[in-house]
């Protein structure tokens, strides 16, 4: 038997509750019943969530189920997702400065960028490597509405860790932020390092330039410069924060 749901003077959206018998939580904020696949946003809604945990992961099943259907949660269902059927490839996050990423799902049917459908992925050969999502045929863009990186070659390409750094390469380019380094040369990428454990200065080149992953210190905004006139083969990490920031740069 379902647990009572009781009545709150804080409910703002009349809702159709969740099946009790087939709740099941599925990660990030997402989860479903028999009926459907629902999201709610990563930012807090009333009393929606608990210890400040950011997703629904720290409720037991009941407790998780309660508040769902409380109305103190805003949710959507995700319209067309077959229950049966659906896969959390990536759930729901917050990235860097609390921007929210999305999650990634797919169906039997198609593929879900939180609860719109990315038109075109084959669901057989999917891999998400957040901002990238790659099938056999392409690879696509997940910073903003879903779109293919023109050129991309999906044989060779890949994402390198951490994933805030959005980088990766593939045989003819280095990508940052989905969009291709012009000059650079995928094929010879290499990391070269960070300057100090933990550092938010990461080096890395190709056979024709040095470059430099550099976060902002009052907004903490990552960005992109060419190392003016290094060589790459004889580049070394400076030995000091402080000589690194007398290197000359060029934002790209």
């Amino acid at each position: 038997m379902a647990p009572v749901i009781k009545s709150s003077s804080m409910v703002k959206n009349i809702i159709t509750p969740i099946d009790y018998t087939t709740f099941k939580y599925l990660g990030g904020t997402i989860f479903k019943d028999k009926n459907g696949v629902y999201i709610s946003s990563l930012f807090r809604r009333g009393d929606c969530f608990i210890n400040n945990d950011n997703n629904f992961s720290n409720y037991d099943n009941e407790t998780m189920w309660l508040k769902i259907n409380s109305g103190l949660c805003e949710y959507k269902k995700i319209s067309g997702a077959d229950p049966e059927s659906i896969e959390l490839l990536r759930p729901n996050s917050f990235g860097p400065g609390d921007q929210e990423l999305p999650a990634v799902l797919k169906d039997n049917r198609n593929v879900y960028y939180n609860a719109s459908v990315i038109p075109g992925p084959d669901t057989g050969t999917l891999v998400v490597d957040f901002p990238y999502l790659r099938d056999k045929n392409n690879i696509y863009c997940l910073l903003s509405s879903p779109e293919i990186i023109l050129g991309a070659d999906p044989e060779t390409f890949v994402a390198e860790e951490p994933i805030w750094m959005y980088l990766a390469h593939d045989k003819n380019f280095i990508y940052y932020r989905c969009k291709k380094i012009d000059g650079s040369l995928g094929s010879s990428f290499t990391w070269i390092g960070a300057t100090k454990p933990l550092s938010v200065k990461e080096y890395f080149k190709d056979k024709n330039s040095i470059y430099l992953i550099k976060a902002d210190e009052l907004d903490f905004v990552y960005n992109l410069y060419r190392v003016v006139g290094a060589d790459p083969e004889t580049f070394e990490l400076p030995s000091k924060v402080e000589v690194q920031d007398k290197i000359g740069l060029i934002r790209i």
